[in-house]
């Protein structure tokens, strides 16, 4: 009798671990894509989290779809497609047979940023020529300024 509780308790423990799914990240011009593996069981509930952890997708098991974050382009049980890039995503399916899978998905944002568009001013590419051009714009007339008080003094 105690050996059956036993086997029945590890089946139980068994069902409740969540088993951990490869996430393939790719980024192109229209945004990007967060990728699990494809799965066979039916009627699962999923999700997809930010790095904080609150829900930007939810999938119900008839394909209800809620999208909780505005940068969500399309989601789905197996896909995620954002608007702009987030280094961080989580996914988690729950399935009637029990199974449980979960993802991690990393993904390094600054490494494949657009080119910038032609005619962006330097100061909102680099912000450091932005700096340098309103100290100098200062001094310029920190310069002028006291050029004319001099002058007026004499």
């Amino acid at each position: 009798m105690m050996r059956w509780r036993i086997l029945s308790l590890l089946f139980v423990v068994q069902l409740s671990r969540a088993t951990v799914l490869p996430c393939n990240v790719t980024q192109d011009a229209e945004g990007t894509h967060y990728r699990v593996p494809e799965f066979s069981d039916a009627h699962c509930d999923v999700q997809w989290l930010n790095a904080t952890e609150h829900v930007v997708a939810n999938l119900g098991s008839h394909g209800a779809e809620q999208v909780a974050w505005p940068q969500v382009a399309r989601a789905g049980n197996r896909t995620l497609d954002t608007y702009k890039c987030s280094p961080l995503m989580y996914y988690s399916r729950t399935c009637p047979s029990g199974a449980k899978q979960q993802a991690t998905c990393t993904f390094n944002c600054s490494k494949n940023l657009p080119a910038p568009e032609e005619g962006v001013l330097l100061a909102a590419t680099c912000p450091l020529a932005g700096v340098l051009v309103l100290v100098l714009v200062l001094v310029l007339v920190l310069v002028c300024y006291k050029r004319r008080a001099s002058l007026n003094r004499h």
